[in-house]
């Protein structure tokens, strides 16, 4: 494994000579990742999560995650970085389970909870700028 993940480093490395030193750390950790972890169709079966439920984890369009799985190789690095957290963060007793299970369920309620205020609010712009609008036509009527 040590070997096949130092083999993965180094044709990174040698892929891209112009990149600056950071993008070439980037693209290492993504090596590595990529051979611990196997590519984003393996992670998001190993979270169990259907395809919407991880763009909305991500906070990306459900294309975005089309374009990433047919060409992994323009996926953004803070993805991976996103994706290993996730990976950490998954327990491994029957408890824990329970335990994340609860805490996704309270996202999923803190999102749509989020997505209505966001609804409320943009009705309420909406219903101002009408205001604005009549008072405008009475105001400046000829």
């Amino acid at each position: 494994m040590e070997f096949e993940v130092q083999t993965k480093v180094s044709e990174v490395l040698s892929e891209n000579k112009n990149r600056s030193p950071i993008r070439l750390r980037y693209a290492a950790e993504v090596a590595v990742f990529r051979s611990k972890y196997g590519g984003l169709e393996d992670v998001r079966a190993r979270l169990s999560l259907s395809r919407r439920q991880l763009c909305q984890l991500l906070m990306v369009d459900p294309s975005a995650w089309t374009r990433w799985v047919t060409d992994e190789s323009k996926v953004p690095p803070h993805v991976y970085k996103l994706l290993e957290f996730y990976l950490s963060d998954r327990p491994s007793s029957p408890n824990s389970e329970l335990q994340w299970r609860k805490l996704t369920n309270e996202m999923r309620e803190i999102h749509t909870k989020l997505e209505k205020r966001h609804s409320q609010v943009l009705w309420i712009l909406w219903a101002a700028g009408a205001l604005i609008a009549v008072l405008f036509l009475i105001l400046f009527r000829k």
